[in-house]
């Protein structure tokens, strides 16, 4: 076993599913059918970690107390009984992890011990197999001439049968010169070529299903209605595709990648990634294996995420209901709270469903200090007061931006006798009561005028700005309704694309779909807001973080557009 192998065994025999690590314990006690260890004939390094990570694993270390793999138990045991200063080692890591967790449950462990980092270490995004495709089909040509890779024209559901019942297929021992011409017909597209595919020669009876002959290229399996198109990138050259699981350490290999992140539903594919960088001699990739990490309401699945965005349910891939890096990136999320949300998150293997609200009240926390306060009235239903005792003429004090942070400077309000104030407010008011009309004073409700149907359509305030603002229950906000230009904005709040919390197999999408996933409010805006541009933060009064997708002149009719970001007690 080399040091990759190694790595590899370690890596499987560290995941707590019983389905997954079981067919993993399995090889391992093949393995030690005829030794006593597993390097030479003295206990060495490679069985003291691979001991410690069984025994630190309590889904392994059960299997093995009940002799399920009997030269797995025979060999841990004679480790466990012959050298007995390995088991205070193993619990003092069981110990420190359970001190770690105690002291501080939110805080990820970082030290995972990474394989061949002394060069350094490079990572990337999911590989982009169509920059090689004349590299990957000569690598492809390759593994045929050596015999590790044969054409098959076997019915696709016989294939799939003899892969679950761990049979050969009919086409297996076809010799490579025969199989490479097939592979060109392929290639030029001919009928007989469209009926077959490549296959890997690897193991059709092994325990780990990916290993059995997987398929490496083939013909895209066209939409029948809507008939073979040519790829994104490269038109109609080639015809041919070479499947995710092929491609992807072949393009590690070539690209310089040295440690391949990968999430864990993988895990079981390792020992083929592996199996092909060794066929085809290429330079070795090392994987880590992490936790996908799943949100309620919503999907990843690429799939899906397609359906919903050609349906028009959203605008496009920035779509702020969009779980995508550039939708929740227009939404309002900032890259300092991403960052902070993914490094608490840590190297976990632990499949989680994590709630949108942890990552947005991280969001709000760095957001809160920086975001300018502004004003704003809703339009529909306004209710234009008249203030006695306001200036005649309007006239503009200075205010700061931010209570706590006037590192933000000040902004202009523009005070008068006659103001907006939104009809929820005004219809709250009572005949006499004391209100305060915020960044300004106290005023008196002299009269309220209501309609047939009780919504207010004028109000009298008197102002009393010797008033305690302490002792008063209703605190508005209002708007000046001269002296200054007055703008009128969209103020967008998106809700879940989901109604369910998880969709489960068989689940059908268009079922679970949010009818109604987007609110839209018309608002009046001060002039300070044409001082805003596309991106900014700000925090309007009593209502919320916001992040202006348009500034004024460039949304509809000229308005901006402004979308409500979530501070981790509201929606989606």
């Amino acid at each position: 076993m080399n040091d990759q192998s190694l790595l590899l065994m370690k890596t499987r025999l560290e995941v707590v599913d019983f389905k997954t690590i079981e067919p993993f314990l399995q090889k391992f006690d093949r393995f030690l059918t005829l030794r006593t260890f597993i390097r030479g004939y003295t206990l060495g390094t490679a069985d003291e970690q691979i001991w410690t990570v069984l025994r630190l694993n309590k889904v392994a270390l059960g299997l093995i107390r009940r002799a399920i793999f009997p030269n797995l138990t025979r060999w841990f045991s004679h480790i466990e009984c012959t050298y007995p200063d390995l088991r205070p080692a193993a619990g003092e890591l069981v110990s420190a992890t359970n001190t770690d967790a105690t002291a501080n449950q939110t805080r990820s462990r970082y030290n995972i011990k990474l394989q061949a980092t002394e060069n350094g270490v490079v990572t990337r995004f999911p590989p982009e197999p169509s920059d090689y495709f004349e590299k990957v089909y000569d690598l492809c040509c390759q593994l045929i001439s050596d015999g590790n890779a044969y054409a098959e024209d076997t019915d696709s559901k016989i294939q799939e049968d003899n892969r679950r019942d761990r049979l050969p297929s009919k086409r297996r021992d076809r010799p490579a010169s025969e199989s490479l011409a097939i592979f060109k017909e392929m290639r030029e597209g001919t009928e007989f070529g469209k009926g077959h595919c490549i296959r890997a020669r690897i193991a059709f009876d092994s325990s780990n299903g990916s290993m059995r002959d997987p398929i490496i290229y083939r013909f895209p399996s066209w939409d029948v209605e809507d008939g073979p198109r040519p790829r994104h990138r490269t038109g109609w050259d080639g015809n041919i595709y070479p499947t995710y699981d092929f491609a992807c350490p072949l393009v590690d290999s070539i690209e310089g990648v040295t440690h391949a992140l990968r999430t864990t539903e993988y895990s079981d594919r390792n020992e083929q990634y592996y199996w092909f960088l060794r066929a085809l001699k290429l330079r070795p990739v090392y994987l880590w294996d992490f936790a996908r990490i799943n949100f309620i309401k919503t999907f990843l699945s690429k799939r899906k995420l397609t359906k919903v965005a050609e349906s028009g349910r959203v605008d496009d891939w920035d779509d702020p209901r969009m779980p995508t890096i550039r939708g929740i990136l227009r939404r309002g999320l900032t890259v300092a709270a991403l960052r902070k949300f993914m490094l608490k998150q840590g190297p976990s293997r632990n499949v989680v469903s994590m709630d949108w609200t942890t990552l947005w009240a991280m969001n709000k926390k760095i957001i809160e200090p920086i975001a300018p306060r502004h004003t704003a009235v809703a339009s529909v239903g306004c209710v234009l007061a008249t203030v006695a005792g306001g200036p005649d003429h309007p006239r503009q004090d200075s205010r700061p931006k931010h209570p706590k942070n006037h590192s933000l400077g000040t902004k202009d309000v523009t005070f008068g006798n006659q103001i907006y104030i939104e009809q929820a407010d005004a219809a709250a008011f009572q005949q006499g009561e004391e209100i305060t009309l915020m960044s300004w004073g106290n005023a008196l409700v002299r009269q309220v005028t209501r309609s047939d149907d009780q919504a207010v359509t004028g109000l009298h305030l008197e102002l009393h700005l010797d008033g305690d603002a302490s002792k008063t229950d209703k605190k508005v906000h209002w708007l000046a309704a001269h002296g200054a230009e007055i703008a009128r904005t969209e103020l967008w709040e998106f809700d879940y694309l989901l109604t369910k919390d998880s969709l489960v197999k068989g689940d059908k999408l268009d079922h679970y779909l949010n009818p109604v996933t987007s609110w839209l409010t018309d608002i009046l805006v001060g002039s300070e807001f044409g001082q805003l541009l596309e991106g900014d933060i700000i925090q309007i009064e009593r209502k919320g973080y916001f992040r202006m997708d348009k500034s004024i002149g460039q949304g509809p009719s000229s308005k901006a557009v402004l979308f409500k970001i979530p501070t981790g007690n509201n929606k989606g």
